[in-house]
């Protein structure tokens, strides 16, 4: 998946230039333009980790105590669909087959709101908090408070969001949507293929890892959301959800050619639990 997001950024540098906006020159659309972090000292003794990052691209893995974290992991793609190039077409695919495959009573559940988010809720959150709202974009970095909350309404009113709306796709730790305990067999199984193509973007021992951890939790504990209409080249948003899982992923702007996928975990986003445990072990007083 990485290679084929970084292979379509020059494709977005064209498009950026013909555009003419003034912000489009501020960004090198470059496939080269990715980044390798290492925290900490490699196969150390102490925690460590590492990060991949650039345009469209974060994956993030922190080793404590032999044990491992990797999420959060970011994908997306501008554009979402050129020609025979989807990156992230499974990912679209699958949740589409999924809510349309729902009853009326389950689509009922799911669809959430008739508007999608401008973004993924979480958006660029250090760490997920209940009560966090969709992203909006407001234009400039120099805007007063009052400014950025004009614009946010005036952009609220363009989209057609409402209050009503805004409170539904607000994050909670109380998942919204279509429970998997309610979904028959071919529900589930499109359920599962969709929950697949996050895990197995992992290496195979750490998306092992992770799916039997989801299954210990329970895959009937899934939750799965849906915002905005569900046809193809609309701009959609969903949300998969259970203790310690998140997925969201939306594909609103660019008319809904330009796609956002995040999984992460709001309890151990970048280690923070396996850091919280580590550190209090070690700062424990003798007796």
């Amino acid at each position: 998946t990485a290679p084929q997001v970084m292979a379509i950024e020059p494709v977005l540098g064209v498009i950026e230039h013909q555009t003419l906006h003034p912000e489009a020159r501020l960004f090198a659309r470059d496939p080269g333009l990715y980044h390798v972090s290492i925290f900490g000292q490699p196969g150390g003794s102490g925690p460590w980790g590492w990060r991949f990052q650039g345009h469209h691209i974060s994956l993030n893995y922190t080793l404590v105590d032999g044990e491992i974290a990797s999420l959060p992991t970011f994908f997306g793609s501008n554009p979402a669909e050129l020609g025979a190039h989807r990156p992230l077409a499974a990912e679209e695919d699958f949740a589409r087959d999924l809510v349309m495959s729902l009853d009326g009573d389950q689509r009922s559940a799911a669809l959430i709101s008739p508007v999608a988010p401008e973004d993924i809720v979480t958006f660029e959150h250090r760490a997920v908090e209940d009560g966090q709202l969709p992203a909006l974009f407001a234009g400039g970095r120099d805007l007063t408070p009052e400014e950025r909350d004009e614009q946010q309404a005036a952009r609220r009113a363009k989209l057609g969001l409402t209050a009503e709306m805004l409170e539904v796709l607000k994050y909670s730790s109380t998942p919204r949507g279509v429970a998997a305990s309610t979904m028959d067999g071919g529900q589930r199984q499109r359920l599962t293929s969709l929950i697949r193509a996050y895990v197995d973007r992992l290496p195979n021992q750490v998306a092992q890892f992770e799916w039997t951890r989801l299954e210990r939790g329970g895959i009937d504990g899934v939750h799965f959301a849906w915002g905005g209409p569900i046809e193809r080249h609309e701009p959609y948003y969903y949300r998969l959800q259970a203790p310690n899982f998140l997925v969201e992923c939306d594909n609103t702007q660019n008319d809904a050619n330009h796609i956002h996928s995040v999984w992460r975990d709001p309890a151990n986003d970048f280690g923070a639990a396996l850091l919280r445990d580590h550190y209090a072990a070690a700062h424990q007083q003798p007796e």
